[in-house]
């Protein structure tokens, strides 16, 4: 918080007891603490989720926030029209002299996202070069809100994906929308015939086919799903049933076959 006998510094907001908080001075041990009300102190705390869930139908994005800890937060996902997925970053100052600096480093651990900034006054020569070295879509609230304002039916419009730079991995193709509270109760999959699987949510529908010359065997992807479809489980080969080079190599298939992301 600030400090009230001298506002340009900053002192440690501490917990006193389950209602009350004590701000206190470590360079000056000779100044009293400070008392502070738990509303006062929760008054300068942001409700991240909030946030998110507000902002989730003005830029048209899906809301699915579980990072805790830091400025620049995953907030959600958009996939674009030709299924490609990128995650939503919301960026929020804590207040900080350094918060620059720990804008700089937590953008430089993020790649290939969207990033809603609060305006455009924290760009930078910096920031660009992260935007283009990693890959980034910059995004002003401030500008885009002063639109709305203006006219209540705009909506932020987020850029498209571009072309994915060359090593940056196989693209994510989205099959249905994690649309802002969907469940996955709410989710059915179904094995097809032709080596298809089906996703079914309300109000949309999802196809994958699997290559037409794949080779289907009980330990392939497809095969454990028959196998849980019918029998409600799936068990290894047995132990025995083939060589033992070929028992190693399978069982590091169907490990990852059987994988879950």
């Amino acid at each position: 918080m600030f400090d009230p006998r001298r506002p340009v510094r900053r002192l440690p907001v501490l917990s006193h007891d389950d209602r009350n908080f004590v701000a206190s001075d470590d360079d000056n041990p000779a100044h009293p603490p400070i008392e502070v009300s738990a509303s006062d102190v929760a008054e300068f705390t942001p409700d991240w989720n909030a946030i998110g869930r507000a902002l989730a139908p003005l830029v048209d994005f899906d809301y699915g926030a579980w990072e805790n800890e830091g400025q620049v937060r995953k907030i959600g996902s958009k996939p674009d029209d030709s299924g490609n997925v990128r995650p939503v970053l919301l960026f929020l100052p804590a207040g900080h002299f350094w918060d620059y600096t720990e804008l700089l480093v937590e953008l430089g651990a993020r790649t290939d996202g969207m990033v809603l900034f609060p305006s455009s006054g924290w760009f930078s020569a910096n920031l660009d070069t992260l935007h283009d070295r990693n890959r980034l879509t910059f995004v002003d609230l401030y500008d885009s809100f002063v639109r709305i304002e203006a006219d209540p039916s705009y909506r932020i419009t987020l850029p498209a994906t571009k072309r994915r730079h060359p090593g940056c991995g196989t693209a994510v193709r989205t099959l249905i929308r994690g649309a802002n509270g969907l469940k996955w109760n709410q989710v059915r999959i179904e094995v097809g015939h032709k080596k298809t699987i089906l996703l079914k949510a309300p109000g949309q529908e999802g196809v994958f086919r699997f290559p037409p010359n794949i080779r289907l065997t009980p330990d392939h992807a497809l095969g454990m799903l028959m196998r849980l479809a019918a029998d409600g489980e799936w068990r290894n080969p047995r132990k025995y049933s083939v060589p033992l080079w070929v028992r190693a190599q399978g069982a590091r298939m169907a490990r990852k076959f059987f994988w879950r992301g």
